[in-house]
């Protein structure tokens, strides 16, 4: 079975408007108008089974429509994760719903929600999140929407492994997305440290 864990689709009411901003911002022409139904079609184009669809809640009134959202397309060539804001006040409890409705994990992206993934007011999400025994899965190293302030660095990422070493994490776009050889210096350290400690 063939399988793409990264996978972005829309709302049909939001899905122009997001892939014309997305492709502004990076320049890169898109395969698809953001539609869970082209989506799919060009999975059947390109031999794809299934794909782990993340949605990027971008502010706190969103999340619940994106999470509802998701959780009709999951499922058959789906299956998705949900979003929640970290400014978001019902947080823990968007967390519950996500549960709930069967999710598979939480998707956060330190560019487009504006936090540093190492910083202490996130601590309580993290927290949240590994005592509902879900995945987080971040976005990690460059983006264009934020191409002079990197917000999931390496160095930070690690920061934050090491305040939560029990949470269930993913860091896409490996290798950092255009940090290559910092996450190999931060791959040295963090083998180094293991052999020094047996």
């Amino acid at each position: 079975m063939v399988i793409d864990f990264h996978v972005h689709a829309f709302n049909p009411r939001v899905a122009e408007k997001a892939v014309e901003k997305l492709q502004a911002c990076s320049g890169i022409t898109p395969f698809t108008r953001g539609t869970a139904e082209e989506t799919i079609q060009r999975f059947d184009e390109w031999g794809v089974d299934k794909g782990v669809l993340l949605s990027v809640a971008t502010k706190p009134s969103q999340q619940r429509v994106i999470n509802d959202w998701c959780a009709q397309q999951d499922g058959g060539r789906f299956i998705s994760f949900g979003g929640i804001h970290p400014d978001a006040e019902d947080y823990e409890q968007e967390i519950a719903h996500i549960k709930e409705l069967g999710l598979h994990g939480i998707k956060l992206h330190p560019d487009y929600q504006g936090f540093m993934i190492d910083e202490e007011r996130m601590d309580r999400i993290y927290d949240a999140i590994e005592k509902a025994d879900l995945p987080v899965i971040f976005h990690s190293g460059y983006d264009c929407v934020s191409p002079d302030l990197i917000h999931s660095t390496p160095e930070r990422a690690l920061n934050m492994i090491k305040k939560h070493p029990k949470l269930k994490l993913i860091l896409t776009n490996h290798g950092a997305n255009m940090m290559w050889e910092k996450e190999l210096e931060v791959h040295a350290e963090v083998d180094e440290e293991e052999y020094n400690d047996t």
